[in-house]
């Protein structure tokens, strides 16, 4: 049987890409918090204003969409590198992106989720117990307006503990130099 969190992970995505805000906030936490690369909230914590985000996406877009490219999972966290795209209800536009994000499960529910925005690049990662590297063609690209003041000169560099999962790395392609989660 998977780990509780990959079943809340994919069922969000389901509900996600059907615009069921129901389905989708019922995967979430009642004091869920979405934390930016610093690990500060991006908004009030709890169930309300993530309903009220979510829904206000879900109502401005005539298409929503996501899909799971790559799934890392250690209970209690998966890491995910997700496609995602939508079209604005009111102009048609279609916008579209990358985004890895870590969803971590307590009491049952997701509780904290912290997404970073991605661009082309290598993905590679070191599990605590070994100092083997294997690295795959990915993404990630970090908004300068989420990296901490030390690193602004180091585009695209963040620093977060995964709890045992060991270190992510992430070489970019370009300018934007080696990235750990």
């Amino acid at each position: 049987m998977p780990p509780l969190v990959d079943d809340l992970a994919r069922r969000q995505l389901a509900a996600y890409n059907c615009a069921d805000l129901d389905g989708f906030c019922a995967c979430f936490h009642p004091e869920v918090t979405v934390l930016d690369a610093r690990g500060q909230p991006t908004m009030p914590a709890g169930l309300a204003s993530f309903r009220a985000r979510y829904g206000a996406m879900f109502d401005a877009h005539t298409v929503v969409g996501a899909e799971v490219t790559e799934r890392l999972v250690l209970a209690p966290h998966v890491v995910e590198r997700e496609r995602w795209w939508r079209t604005a209800r009111a102009t048609g536009a279609a916008t579209e992106g990358w985004v890895l994000v870590r969803y971590t499960e307590a009491e049952g529910l997701l509780r904290w989720v912290e997404p970073r925005a991605v661009g082309r690049g290598l993905i590679g990662c070191r599990r605590p117990d070994s100092n083997r590297h294997c690295f795959r063609e990915g993404a990630f690209e970090t908004p300068e307006s989420t990296i901490s003041p030390p690193a602004q000169k180091r585009r695209g560099e963040v620093a977060s503990d995964l709890a045992g999962v060991g270190e992510l790395t992430v070489v970019t392609t370009g300018r934007s130099p080696v990235t750990r989660w």
